[in-house]
């Protein structure tokens, strides 16, 4: 054979081809859950600024907000980013309301993700404020506020939440 006509056969071809489709089977699903993850933690960034206004709001009143206007916030004004579609506060819980373009497996409805404030039960209580996210649990001695409305697969959240 000449040099100028060596190359590669149809056996050499097809096995490229085959590693290929393999490695594209596994690194796929694992892509996709990595930018749902990604957009989920849009709304942990979003609403850190709530957590800490929440935070002093019970510091000085000894109370939690009922909603956004008892930190200052009016209630048309909504927080949003890319993915999220506004944050709400009921009774010191936050609410991340995802848009309604972003589904998580097959879900009818928009995704929401709750951050829910645990208070110490000990006497005096501190004004230590800790954030369960989610259906996370939580310690012996804390007491959670504010009704969990997460309807979000838990298999996303893991890396945020437990």
């Amino acid at each position: 054979m000449l040099k100028y006509q060596s190359g590669f056969t149809l056996l050499e071809l097809t096995n490229v081809i085959v590693i290929i489709g393999i490695l594209s089977v596994i690194a796929i699903p694992n892509y996709m859950n990595y930018i749902v993850r990604a957009k989920i933690s849009e709304g942990f960034i979003l609403s850190s600024k709530l957590t800490t206004s929440i935070a002093d709001y019970y510091a000085y009143t000894g109370k939690l907000p009922e909603n956004k206007q008892a930190l200052g916030i009016p209630e048309m004004e909504q927080l949003t980013g890319k993915y999220v579609d506004d944050l709400k506060i009921e009774q010191g819980a936050i609410h991340i309301v995802f848009k309604e373009d972003f589904k998580f497996d097959n879900m009818t409805e928009k995704g929401v993700l709750t951050l829910r404030p645990a208070l110490s039960d000990f006497y005096p209580p501190n004004n230590t404020i800790t954030w369960v996210c989610g259906n996370a649990t939580v310690a012996k001695g804390l007491i959670l506020k504010g009704e969990n409305k997460t309807n979000l697969p838990t298999h996303y959240l893991y890396k945020h939440c437990l």
